[in-house]
């Protein structure tokens, strides 16, 4: 069995509190990487000034890109790029999306009502230049979006190879972090990171970099897995979302509204995400711990990255119950710049 003090390829350092600077902090939790298997035992740590959780030691920024194996499933398309595409056979319209089934009354808006997880939010601006950065783009399938929305839009992904796609897909994506990009003052309308910033080795200069970019009254708008809702405490290391060692950092509506205030954004809104996926997938490897060779553990934890629509509908009513009760386990959080004086 391999040594769990030392790690061959990621190398780790330790680190004070990297929302308030504080170093002393109790042991949280340990666990490995249930997800991709990057070896080691990886430890989180509980700061006891603002009680922050967050991974210490942490990967050091030279080795931090090795937590990212090629399978990682964020980083794959669902588009195929331009010189890939081909005409795609046709599928089979599933029974709920169904012309007879959407004719029934009622019906039809039950079923947008069921598939709505309010998971992304995109500003109504209005002028014809409107500029877009996302942070940590992967492949570019959500700049994409913007592009075809009228949106002039740049993006900055860590890891090479993704960031190689997006570019041959005519994007423009710096590949390394939004410091080294070195965008000039106030050159985005709105700047998108969908699950993104709990990766971040320092969140706090990373999102003043981004307070930094936007336009006065400009749009911060990103998701991260939520700390403050009952799934962790239920499912401790199989917690789908604690995705060590690539989760640095894991933030609660309070953190997240101290951060963001400190660094002069306004006042966020939390919008609960209507999705079980982690419910999902975090059963999946209590399954996979109990029966390690189980069909069933494999498709549960698979769920979150490839999921059927319709087990989601039958499951959105639930998911929908703990968003209303603020226990969703995935945050869309929406603030922006003030407006100049």
């Amino acid at each position: 069995m391999m040594d769990d003090s030392t790690n061959p390829q990621v190398q780790l350092e330790p680190t004070a509190c990297p929302l308030c600077g504080a170093t002393d902090a109790t042991p949280y939790r340990a666990g490995r990487d249930l997800h991709y298997g990057v070896s080691g035992l990886f430890h989180l740590a509980r700061c006891r000034s603002c009680r922050h959780v967050y991974m210490n030691p942490r990967p050091t920024a030279e080795t931090v890109a090795l937590c990212y194996p090629q399978q990682y499933a964020p980083h794959q398309s669902d588009e195929a790029t331009p010189c890939e595409s081909e005409p795609a056979p046709l599928a089979r319209r599933p029974w709920y999306l169904s012309r007879l089934v959407k004719s029934v009354p009622g019906l039809r808006g039950l079923y947008y009502w069921l598939e709505d997880k309010k998971a992304e939010f995109i500003p109504p601006i209005l002028n014809t230049e409107k500029q877009a950065l996302e942070l940590g783009c992967a492949s570019g399938d959500f700049l994409i979006r913007l592009r075809e929305m009228g949106w002039k839009v740049n993006g900055v992904e860590l890891v090479a190879e993704p960031a190689s796609r997006a570019r041959k897909r005519g994007l423009a994506v710096h590949t390394g972090t939004l410091e080294t990009a070195a965008f000039p003052d106030a050159a985005f309308d709105a700047v998108f990171a969908w699950m993104v910033v709990e990766h971040l080795r320092d969140p706090k200069f990373t999102l003043g970099e981004v307070h930094r970019v936007l336009k006065p009254g400009g749009w911060f708008v990103f998701s991260v897995p939520n700390f403050g809702c009952w799934e962790p405490h239920v499912f401790r290391q199989y917690w789908y979302a604690l995705d060590l060692p690539r989760h640095l950092h894991h933030f609660t509506p309070r953190s997240l509204t101290n951060l963001l205030s400190h660094l002069g954004f306004e006042q966020p809104r939390f919008v609960h995400q209507r999705s079980l996926l982690y419910v999902v997938g975090s059963l999946g490897f209590v399954w996979q711990a109990l029966r390690p060779q189980s069909p069933l553990a494999t498709r549960l934890i698979r769920f979150p990255d490839q999921p059927s629509l319709g087990v989601q509908l039958a499951l959105a009513p639930f998911a929908k119950l703990l968003a209303l009760m603020r226990q969703g386990g995935r945050l869309t959080v929406v603030t922006r710049r003030p407006e100049a004086s």
